[in-house]
């Protein structure tokens, strides 16, 4: 610590020392030095709720192409078809009516947002691949509507019904909701998205051209500048990114060119022949493979069952033997599954995923048992436990990772809006469960667990929550089963070694019991403990606490133009406690106060020296050489010395204003504390509350 915070600290406990009370030793962990009672803790930790593994609705099912996961909520668009936004709750039973439906967007007999742009429903294309703006809450598709064609953009709030996104009023963007990028009225999709760049990719079936659109600005959506791109001269049936290359393969019946977006416009990639000739037809989707870095080395094609080719991203070239791209074409064409056929679906209906080094798809199209396919870059070979046989009525389009759960869970949608997860690492085992397990740490040096208890409003939806206490070690400690107040006793175990932490798994074993769903952040742990020790005093009191609610603001205005605001807010319910208990919690409540006025110290301070250092360099070097600020102004001459002096002198009026209040606080929660022990009166500590707040004010 440096001479001067020594100094402020000093000062506090010089003043409260003065006005009759002892300002209490700060120790390493926040708590006070000294005998009498241990300073309890508590630490409230949100549980995740019950996952869903797999989302079948009855009636109406539409007919979705992608999987789109966005936060806790997995979304679909409708494709080729008068476009709906199907959204789908991960967590179980947490929509309309205690289904799986999002609120806002239908029922269970009836899923999906109808949506209308201008009174009208857009048109989706066979693969209307979309793109996910987690940050705005957004989804975006490619469609036409009114004989143009665009993109159209929904707002998606996780707390209520979707709506368009607002027109910028730009000429391509007068319509809230839709994105004009042509004026053919054809469908456009069959794209992929860039989220490295942030853009969204289409094409046109029927005319060799490439749109794009823009979606790095949630304000300013606009197509991105060089397109629609027409260089390569062939209709197009797919548009591929190549991560991490700044290419994007174009592929048609039987051959394939280059896009370079690595510039501001578009252009042929260098390397390329204007197009090569490939063995994909309408089935050779372009399956990217990636290097352990997950830059894509080139991409591979089914040509037929059992028959794929790979291709070099540098030059198009054929994939040669030996090469590391050519040995998985020989993996991906030589997996073997009883009853499915190694094979994708056709070009238009294929969905192809990748995240991170691993590229995910499906094979097995429209046959009732299909395969789930993963090559992993890293490892240069099929991921573990792939690939892995399913059953999909009407077989799968698209596979998608979570990027909200890095990849652990993997979504997969096939015909009739049908919606399965799988985890990552075993395919075998779906994303759903009644289970979650989370993780406790003492936020300060305490000495021994005390409970565990689950929040009241966990109890508005779950009845049961079976509870399992484990070591750091997984070894089991405790177990038992909690209702609406009840609490799991650790007493015995101490907050050291292997129990310096600990795991709680909870088991939801009952269903939602009322309600539309249970919304994210409802479960929640509370995990309490007994710690450090505190000065307090013998006796008991019943008190009533009311909301303690302090704001000390400190703001100097100089040269620096330096505002910093101190803000503390506890409560707590009517309860019966000792005045001990008492004390040590308005010590703790007095310990952050003086530990976040020592930030302030140090944050000014370092205010102080920027000024110095950018405005009077030759003061700094001096300063440097000394190791800390003077506080001697004689030391400096001229008007720019004077300016520093009299920033000084300022800082040093809020530390002492600082010093006063704490030392003041301090004294107040003592001298009621006494009066308590005495009188056991809450009306002593209302009226002590109230002297403090009113110094304060």
């Amino acid at each position: 610590m440096t001479r001067t915070s020594c100094r402020f600290l000093a000062i506090v406990a010089a003043l409260a020392s003065a006005l009759g009370g002892a300002a209490p030793a700060v120790g390493a962990a926040g708590g006070f030095a000294g005998g009498g009672c241990r300073e309890p803790g508590a630490e409230v930790v949100q549980v995740p709720l019950p996952q869903v593994g797999d989302i079948e609705f009855t009636g109406d099912l539409g007919d979705g192409f992608e999987p789109l996961p966005l936060g806790r909520r997995v979304f679909n668009i409708w494709h080729h078809n008068l476009s709906k936004v199907q959204c789908s709750e991960m967590v179980r039973r947490a929509g309309v009516d205690r289904s799986q439906v999002c609120e806002g967007y239908g029922t269970e007999r009836s899923p999906g947002y109808a949506l209308r742009v201008g009174g009208e429903v857009p048109r989706t294309s066979n693969a209307n691949v979309g793109y996910v703006d987690a940050a705005a809450n957004r989804i975006i598709y490619p469609a036409a509507l009114q004989g143009k064609s665009g993109f159209v953009c929904v707002e998606t709030p996780p707390d209520g019904p979707p709506s368009l996104c607002p027109a910028s009023n730009k000429s391509f963007f007068t319509m809230d909701g839709f994105i004009r990028v042509e004026s053919t009225g054809n469908n456009i999709g069959w794209g992929s998205a860039d989220y490295e760049k942030q853009v969204l990719y289409a094409v046109d079936w029927l005319e060799p051209r490439v749109y794009c659109l823009n979606v790095s600005d949630p304000a300013d959506l606009s197509p991105c500048r060089g397109y629609p791109y027409a260089a390569h001269g062939f209709g197009t049936l797919r548009a591929s990114v190549m991560p991490k290359t700044g290419r994007v393969i174009l592929t048609g019946y039987r051959k394939a060119a280059c896009m370079d977006t690595s510039t501001d416009t578009p252009s042929p990639c260098a390397g390329w022949p204007s197009s090569i000739s490939t063995v994909g037809n309408l089935v050779g989707t372009p399956i990217p493979v990636m290097n352990d870095s997950g830059v894509a080395l080139g991409f591979c094609q089914y040509a037929g069952q059992d028959s794929v080719t790979c291709y070099h991203i540098a030059d198009g070239s054929v994939a040669e033997q030996g090469t590391e791209l050519a040995a998985a074409g020989l993996k991906l064409q030589s997996m073997s599954l009883p009853n499915v056929t190694n094979i994708q679906h056709k070009n238009e209906f294929g969905r192809v995923s990748v995240f991170g080094t691993r590229t995910y798809y499906a094979v097995g199209a429209f046959d009732t048992e299909q395969g789930l396919i993963c090559y992993d870059g890293e490892t240069h070979d099929l991921c573990d436990n792939f690939p892995h046989p399913v059953s999909v009525k009407g077989g799968i389009y698209g596979v998608v990772a979570d990027p909200a759960v890095n990849g652990t869970c993997v979504w997969s949608l096939g015909h009739g809006g049908i919606l399965k997860s799988f985890s990552a690492a075993d395919p075998s085992q779906p994303c759903g469960s009644n289970t979650s397990v989370v993780r406790v740490v003492p936020e300060c040096a305490a000495a021994e667990w005390r409970a565990i208890r689950l929040s009241n409003q966990t109890f508005q939806y779950y009845d049961v929550v079976q509870v399992i206490v484990m070591n750091m070690e997984g070894v089991e400690l405790k177990r038992g089963v909690l209702t609406v107040g009840d609490e799991l006793s650790l007493q015995g175990l101490l907050v050291s070694g292997a129990t310096a932490e600990l795991s709680v798994q909870l088991e939801f074993v009952s269903e939602l019991l009322r309600g539309s769903g249970a919304p994210e952040g409802l479960a929640q742990l509370i995990a309490e403990w007994e710690g450090c020790e505190s000065h307090c005093l013998p006796s008991t009191a019943t008190l009533t606490t009311s909301s303690i609610s302090t704001t000390t603001s400190l703001s100097t205005t100089t040269s620096i133009s330096t505002t910093t605001s101190i803000s503390t807010t506890s409560s707590s319910s009517t309860t019966t406690t000792t005045t001990c208990e008492l004390q040590k919690l308005e010590h703790s409540l007095l310990a952050k106060k003086l530990h976040r006025a020592k930030v302030v110290h140090d944050h000014l301070r370092e205010k102080l020296a920027d000024h110095m250092r950018w405005h009077h360099p030759s003061e700094w070097k001096d300063v440097m050489r000394k190791t800390e600020i003077e506080d001697d102004a004689d030391s400096s001459t001229g008007s720019a010395d004077t300016d520093v002096g009299q920033t000084k002198f300022t800082l040093t009026a809020c530390f002492l204003s600082v010093g006063l209040i704490f030392a003041f606080a301090a004294w107040v929660r003592t001298y009621h504390c006494r009066r308590l022990a005495v009188a056991g009166s809450a009306a002593d500590v209302r009226e002590s509350d109230l002297l403090l707040d009113v110094f304060i004010e």
